[in-house]
């Protein structure tokens, strides 16, 4: 499991991971905060758990500080009624992408889970509750005045 928490590490890893998806997806993610980080340092916002082969939902579970098989209710994932705890859980091609936030000022937690996940129930849980990126549409072409 990669851990950062430091606004340096965060952006190496965005620029320098070996992965090219995940080098991506975190460039993302840093751009999405882009409107913040003129008030707030980086690692003020989100640390970044990226989770790798042989890693298991309880080593994340710790890392988190956090459950995840179960919820704030009590529920765990096998009652219908279950939700998780995390924000938004989006598949990309070969990583699910999780945010937790984590208080009221909104700081996060972003974790990478590759596909395929070597634990089996978390990635049950990721395909069960997974959403699509939303993606902006390219803008529409003002028909010319004849």
């Amino acid at each position: 499991m990669e851990i950062f928490k430091t606004a340096e590490s965060i952006q190496s890893a965005a620029t320098h991971h070996p992965n090219a998806e995940l080098r991506h997806l975190l460039s993302a993610r840093i751009e999405s905060l882009s409107d913040l980080l003129d008030e707030f340092p980086l690692s003020g916002l989100m640390h970044v758990i990226v989770m790798e082969t042989g890693d298991t939902a309880q080593s994340l579970e710790a890392a988190l500080s956090l459950p995840i098989f179960t919820n704030g209710l009590g529920l765990d994932m096998s009652d219908p009624a279950f939700v998780p705890s995390w924000e938004i859980c989006e598949a990309h091609a070969h990583w699910y992408e999780i945010t937790f936030v984590l208080s009221s000022d909104g700081f996060g937690v972003v974790v990478y889970v590759p596909k395929p996940c070597t634990d089996a129930t978390l990635l049950t849980l990721c395909e069960r509750f997974a959403e699509t990126p939303v993606t902006t549409a390219p803008a529409m072409e003002k028909p010319h005045a004849t």
